[in-house]
C-alpha cells in the first residue's frame, strides 16, 4: 500500500497535464480546441482526485522518492496551468474548481516539503502567480454571457455537408456585429470521453443590424450568396 501510495503524485500530475496535453494533440491535428464530455464532471472529478491523494499522503505518512519529491514542487504550477488551458478551451464556471486543486497542491506541497526557507518563498511564489490567473477567471466569468449570438437564417450546402447561418452578435451597449459563418457539418470529431471542434469559416462580417436585410442561399457547393453576392467557400469539399 506504501508503495502504491508513493506513486500517486505521478497520477496526480499526469491529470493536470491531460488537458494541456490534448488541446496539444487537438492543435497538432488541424483543430482549435477540445471539450471533454462534461467540463464541470472532469473539473470537479479533477478536485476530488486531488484532494483525496493529498490527504491520503499527509496523514499516511508516505515516504516519497526525489522524482515524487520534484513532482509535488511543481504540483501547483501545473495546476494553474491546467486552469489556463481550460481557459483556452472556453470552459467557465469551474475555476472554483480548480482553485481547489491549487489549494490541494499547495497543502501538498507545504506538508511534504520540510525545507522552511524553500516552502516559505514557494508559497509566496505561487500566489504572486494566483493574482492573473484569479483575475483572468473572473473576466471569464464576467464576459461569459456578454456576448449574445443568436441564429437569424441559415442555408444548408447543396451537398448537405456545410450549413451557413447570418449571426446577430448583439454586444449590448457596444453595439455588435453581423456575421456569416459556414460550419462543417463533419469537422467535429466525438471520442465519447472528450471532442475535437473546429471553427466555423467567417465569409462575412458587417455592421450590427444588417441582419435585418439579409439574405443567403448557396449557388453551388462553393459559392454563397449574401444579398445575391457571390462568396466563395474556403472550406474543404
Amino acid at each position: 500500500m506504501q508503495k502504491v501510495a508513493s506513486q500517486t503524485p505521478v497520477i496526480l500530475g499526469g491529470l493536470y497535464l491531460l488537458t494541456p496535453i490534448l488541446t496539444f494533440i487537438a492543435f497538432a491535428l488541424g483543430y482549435d480546441y477540445f471539450n471533454y464530455f462534461s467540463d464541470w464532471i472532469f473539473s470537479l472529478f479533477l478536485l476530488i482526485i486531488s484532494v483525496f491523494i493529498t490527504v491520503l499522503l499527509v496523514r499516511k505518512k508516505v515516504k516519497l522518492n526525489k522524482f515524487n519529491k520534484i513532482i509535488i514542487y511543481v504540483l501547483p504550477l501545473l495546476s494553474f496551468v491546467n486552469i489556463l488551458f481550460f481557459l483556452i478551451n472556453k470552459a467557465v464556471f469551474f475555476e472554483i474548481f480548480l482553485m481547489g486543486t491549487v489549494i490541494s497542491s499547495l497543502t501538498l506541497f507545504c506538508f511534504k516539503i520540510k525545507n522552511f526557507i524553500i516552502k516559505i518563498i514557494t508559497v509566496l511564489v505561487y500566489l504572486l502567480i494566483s493574482i492573473p490567473i484569479s483575475f483572468l477567471c473572473l473576466l471569464n466569468f464576467i464576459f461569459f454571457d456578454f456576448e449574445k449570438d443568436k441564429v437569424v437564417e441559415s442555408a444548408n450546402s447543396p451537398n448537405g455537408k456545410y450549413i451557413a447561418k447570418i449571426i446577430d452578435d448583439d454586444q449590448g451597449a457596444l453595439g455588435g456585429n453581423t456575421y456569416v459563418y459556414v460550419y462543417d457539418k463533419d469537422s467535429d470529431v466525438n471520442l465519447y470521453l472528450f471532442k475535437l471542434t473546429q471553427n466555423p469559416e467567417i465569409i462575412y462580417e458587417g455592421k450590427w443590424g444588417e441582419f435585418e436585410n439579409m439574405s443567403i442561399m448557396w449557388k453551388d457547393k462553393k459559392t454563397l450568396l449574401i444579398n445575391e453576392k457571390e462568396y466563395k467557400v474556403k472550406t474543404r469539399y
